[in-house]
């Protein structure tokens, strides 16, 4: 009688056992995945049923398994932490907790988990047990034992990735280690939903700005390298930028909002102050989200994703200027007020623009009195003079939709140019944050010459900084 393979038996009833536990929708596996471990159990079922254990049965074997590995290995990226001792798959489905949009764990981005339904706290439970159970054999040395003619492995090297260092990464790593150490993953469901309410899922954990990903669905592609700027090195408009912060604070206290247009001439810092509101509110729950005129049609499904999270978002519209015809204008304009999509609460639209008008009318004024205006003899019913030779009958009407999307921004605010004794003061405020020891007469003369000789007519924030790059370059030389 030929011996039974009792390790073999032991996965197999593990893998059995955290298939039929796991959730198939609003769980922790993908379908694809679902797939590998199937494969994997598929595999062991055939090595048990094989009266010699042929190489065929090693190959199936060894090729699921690599297949599983090659999927956590792909999903941990810069994120592995060296959690189980060679484990790869236990690295990945424990991280996988802490990151996936498990139905549960989504309701404690909001709430408080002992707040969440108790059947949603079931529902995880019985998926952590499901996912424990996947890896409770020893998988490398499984497939190494049983396929040792084919295994080739790193993993006792000691190469094994370390996740970054921040208080976040702490606290992360600290869960896991104690999760993997004493095992019943389902009993640290409040400590999971905790970490979750406190952090958030990806991809808002730890980010402050966003673009849309508009395949191969729409979502949000959060922007890791967010380009901060302190909102303290902004000098001058100071009564200006009150005003915004004022705005900014009230929608973070949950009250009602405008829409800001900050317009003014090139140069003044209105795209610097618009990333210095989002860095000085982030840690009270401020993000932005990146707007370019190929997402606009896209914008009722960024509603839908930002509804009702916990977090307030800032749109924003850099730079923006319409031409009269442009099909962005009726677009963004009915996007923002006007359809039957209702602006999500969390939201409010930042825009900056040279200009105040922000559709091109050409010159354009209302030619008097509209024609439900005008006696039929030429008169005027009121003081406005006579219909003119060219009277276009519709041309309030016409100017009113070339309006309807500046009316949508309820606050204008103006960042004017700086004066000569502010531009000054911000390169002196800009050179002793470089560490340049230069007298002042000597830094400003310098400065001077360099912005006229390269043609920077109306001096800002920007210039003085590419100043400052200047300067150091040719303390290098």
């Amino acid at each position: 009688m030929e011996k039974r393979d009792l390790e073999i038996e032991e996965a197999l009833r593990s893998v059995s056992t955290g298939l039929a536990l796991l959730s198939k929708d609003g769980g922790f596996l993908t379908e694809y995945e679902h797939r590998l471990w199937l494969d994997l159990q598929l595999a062991l079922a055939e090595w048990l049923s094989c009266e010699e254990k042929a190489v065929a049965c090693s190959d199936n074997l060894l090729s699921a398994y690599v297949a599983l590995e090659s999927n956590a290995i792909i999903n941990l990226k810069e994120d592995w932490e060296k959690v189980a001792e060679g484990e790869v798959l236990t690295d990945w489905l424990l991280e996988l907790i802490l990151n996936r949009r498990h139905l549960y764990l989504v309701e404690c981005e909001r709430l408080e988990p002992s707040s969440v339904s108790p059947l949603l706290i079931d529902l995880f439970c019985r998926d952590l047990r499901g996912l424990e159970a996947l890896v409770r054999p020893k998988w490398k040395n499984i497939v190494k034992k049983k396929c040792n003619d084919l295994w080739g492995s790193d993993w006792e090297s000691g190469k094994c990735s370390k996740g970054p260092n921040s208080p976040l990464s702490d606290e992360r790593r600290s869960l896991l280690v104690t999760m993997e150490r004493e095992g019943n993953w389902a009993g640290f469901w409040k400590e999971i939903g905790a970490f979750v309410h406190k952090h958030y899922l990806p991809p808002f954990r730890q980010v402050k700005a966003f673009s849309i990903r508009r395949e191969p669905a729409v979502g949000l592609r959060a922007i890791r390298a967010f380009d901060e700027f302190e909102l303290d090195l902004l000098e001058g408009n100071e009564g200006r930028i009150e005003v915004l912060k004022k705005n900014t604070h009230y929608f973070l206290q949950g009250h009602k909002a405008h829409n800001v247009l900050i317009w003014g001439p090139r140069g003044g810092g209105k795209s610097s102050l618009v990333r210095g509101l989002i860095g000085r509110y982030a840690e009270e729950g401020l993000r932005a989200i990146e707007i370019v005129p190929e997402d606009y049609s896209f914008l009722p499904e960024v509603f839908e994703i930002v509804r009702d999270r916990p977090e307030r978002f800032i749109g924003v519209l850099d730079n923006i200027s319409l031409e009269r015809g442009d099909p962005a204008l009726r677009q963004l304009s009915r996007v923002l007020e006007g359809g039957l999509i209702a602006m999500p609460e969390n939201l409010v639209f930042y825009a900056t623009s040279n200009y105040k008008d922000l559709v091109d009318r050409e010159g354009e004024k209302r030619q008097g009195l509209g024609i439900m205006q005008m006696d039929e003899d030429g008169g005027a019913r009121a003081v406005q003079g006579k219909r003119p030779d060219f009277y276009d009958p519709q041309q309030h009407q016409r100017l009113d939709e070339l309006r309807a999307l500046d009316d949508r921004f309820g606050l204008k605010v103006y960042v004017d140019i700086l004066r000569k004794e502010q531009y000054e003061s911000v390169v002196l405020s800009y050179a002793r944050r470089a560490g340049i020891d230069c007298p002042r007469k000597e830094l400003l003369q310098a400065f001077k010459q360099w912005s006229m000789r390269h043609n920077h007519d109306l001096v800002g924030g920007r210039t003085a900084r590419d100043f400052i790059r200047y300067y150091l370059w040719e303390q290098l030389d």
